[in-house]
């Protein structure tokens, strides 16, 4: 597989995934050849052919039988067993920028690029002479980390709104509750403390949010 980096869009491109730039497919513009067979709606004709005699007075007599030595006409009809040859057509469906926006690197740089990138703390940049390059992150600004955050928040409560809702149900048809008191409650404190979380000196920093009960993943 060919991987590209388009330092212009300063993202990587393979033709796996966005299709290579030209496809192959049968000529539109051959013809079937034609061959010629016997024709199979042909009927072998009759004619008379002496038999033998009863006696040495007696004159010949005939009958009708198939002519073996007549041969059938033949026909012209297409060739069933040829094949339209392949000719080569841009891919219409390819999603690659023109070549000259793009260089093309080896497996192993691209997973190395990927591997510092999932460390954390360094982002994609354009290099040298169109290269694909690793910078360090730049510092998020305030509102950025604020809204990083909430968005976090958000998505907590979200994620427990169904557990919080299927023990008041089991409660409401006094059913055995998948948590316990003890359990809801502490789930409850969590989600308040998330409510809280921005209100708190400390937010945004990552550090101080809301740890959840540890034995809320198994529950998720």
């Amino acid at each position: 597989m060919k991987i590209f980096y388009s330092s212009k869009e300063n993202t990587f491109f393979n033709e796996v995934f966005h299709g290579p730039r030209t496809i192959e497919v049968p000529d539109p513009e051959w013809r079937r050849p034609i061959v010629k067979i016997p024709d199979p709606d042909w009927i072998r004709p009759s004619n008379e052919v002496p038999t033998l005699a009863w006696g040495g007075e007696s004159q010949p007599e005939t009958t009708l039988g198939l002519d073996v030595d007549a041969l059938a006409p033949m026909i012209d009809v297409p060739d069933s067993g040829a094949s339209a040859p392949l000719i080569v057509v841009p891919n219409p469906q390819c999603l690659l920028p023109p070549e000259a926006e793009l260089v093309e690197i080896s497996q192993a740089e691209h997973a190395e690029i990927f591997r510092l990138l999932a460390m954390g703390g360094s982002i994609l940049v354009p290099g040298k002479k169109g290269r694909p390059s690793i910078a360090p992150s730049p510092e998020a600004t305030a509102e950025e980390l604020e809204s990083r955050e909430r968005t976090a928040r958000a998505r907590a409560l979200q994620l427990t709104d169904p557990l919080i809702a299927r023990h008041r149900d089991e409660l409401e048809v006094e059913r055995p509750t998948t948590l316990t008191a003890e359990q809801y409650t502490l789930l409850q404190g969590y989600r308040q403390d998330l409510r809280d979380w921005p209100e708190s000196g400390h937010f945004p920093q990552i550090g101080y949010r809301p740890e959840p009960p540890t034995w809320l993943a198994e529950q998720l």
